[in-house]
């Protein structure tokens, strides 16, 4: 499905980066991270400014330790909106793991930043902050 999607212009078919990020959680439950970032970068490259493509590959290359790229699709995300809680997260893992130095921010901002967001927005930004800590000394 993902390979018909992606063979059309993204002017001449519709948006379907839901069910695309659907096929990437899938692949990530598998175990195929190759495949999930291979499907999140082909949406990203069909649809460049699309929320769904960046966050995914954002996700993905946090995840497989490419800190850099990571930073670069979260502050994408951030010059959309500044209060993305998601890309805050995910830029500051970035930077994170690039310094080696922490760059969380308080208990008391975060819970402030979180507060008012729904549940899987916090969800996700915990996660993110979580994947850390193995990393820290």
């Amino acid at each position: 499905m993902a390979d018909l999607y992606f063979s059309r212009s993204a002017s001449d078919s519709p948006d379907l980066s839901e069910d695309v990020r659907a096929l990437v959680e899938e692949a990530e439950r598998q175990g195929k991270d190759d495949l999930a970032l291979e499907y999140a970068e082909k949406l990203l490259r069909h649809h460049p400014d699309g929320p769904i493509g960046i966050r995914l590959t954002a996700r993905l290359h946090l995840r497989s330790g490419n800190a850099h790229r990571a930073l670069a699709q979260c502050q994408a995300l951030l010059r959309h909106d500044r209060q993305d809680a998601v890309a805050i997260a995910g830029a500051n893992v970035a930077l994170t793991l690039i310094e080696g130095t922490i760059h969380w921010p308080s208990l008391e901002t975060l819970t402030a930043a979180l507060r008012s967001r729904d549940a899987a927005i916090r969800a996700e930004s915990l996660t993110l902050y979580e994947s850390t800590i193995a990393h820290l000394e």
